[in-house]
């Protein structure tokens, strides 16, 4: 696990679970890079903190292929929230616009070093990611499901959430400056 100076006793837990901890200058992006460098395996694994891989997630993995892959996402308690399962269900859809960190991913790590790993953003950098692994490579969006927290959406409203995450991703396509992105993002969402 790549901890960027987390105060919330996320390391004290990842160390009493036996993980190897790296520790690491702060930024989402920054950690997910240092994490792959520090990797010792031929293929690479990228799953939030806050997200769970459905219980067969390794047996996917294997039987795939070697293409890059996420899999689709769904939220905790989504059942109960309509607007999140009717997000959650874009995710099916093999189209950039619903490819995010959140769903996992799994890459090779010759085809990740490739591609440059992830760019140095705050924002979309996931997404970017992606987009030139699916450019290079081809890309796979599985069957499972990942399951993700709801907190932000739960937090600032889920019109409100979406919204933002929308503009941002329009903005991002037409060319926006990470500076603007988060400048927006910090305004809406923090």
């Amino acid at each position: 696990m790549v901890d960027g100076g987390s105060t919330d006793g996320t390391q004290a837990i990842a160390l009493s679970s036996g993980v190897r901890l790296i520790h690491c200058t702060r930024g989402r992006a920054r950690q997910m890079n240092e994490g792959a460098k520090q990797a010792r395996g031929k293929s690479l694994y990228f799953l939030h903190a806050d997200t769970l891989p459905p219980i067969d997630w390794l047996e996917q993995l294997r039987h795939h292929g070697p293409l890059p892959c996420c899999f689709r996402l769904c939220f905790t308690g989504q059942e109960r929230v309509p607007l999140l399962r009717l997000y959650a269900s874009f995710t099916r859809y093999d189209l950039p616009a619903f490819r995010f960190g959140d769903q996992s991913l799994w890459v090779l790590r010759k085809d990740f070093q490739a591609v440059g790993g992830f760019p140095d953003w705050r924002l979309l950098e996931d997404n970017e990611l992606v987009r030139r692994l699916r450019r290079y490579r081809g890309f796979v969006v599985l069957d499972g499901h990942v399951t993700t927290s709801p907190r932000k959406y739960l937090r600032y409203g889920l019109v409100r959430t979406q919204a933002t995450y929308v503009l941002l991703y329009a903005l991002y396509r037409l060319g926006a400056r990470q500076s603007y992105l988060t400048t927006i993002y910090r305004r809406l969402l923090s």
